[in-house]
């Protein structure tokens, strides 16, 4: 039985494994930075993570969404995939 009008998502793993494991990299990465420049560069760390409006805290939480994304869509795909047959 086809279903009319859906078209098959191919998220392969082999494509899309490496983007995960860049972007988690690239969160904890900038997960250091901030730590760094918390702890050293900043009077007060408390203050400096209270502070939201950081370049780094905007681009930790692209990163975080950016794999959440992809993991999801790895997840998903597969059941997708089936649906469509």
């Amino acid at each position: 039985m086809t279903v009319t009008g859906v078209r098959k998502i191919r998220f392969s793993w082999s494509l899309n494994a490496p983007k995960l494991i860049v972007t988690l990299k690239q969160h904890w990465i900038t997960g250091i930075i901030r730590l760094f420049d918390a702890f050293v560069y900043s009077p007060s760390p408390l203050h400096y993570y209270a502070d939201t409006s950081h370049v780094t805290q905007l681009v930790k939480n692209v990163f975080l969404s950016s794999s959440a994304v992809i993991g999801d869509a790895l997840i998903v795909s597969p059941s997708l995939d089936k649906a469509a047959i």
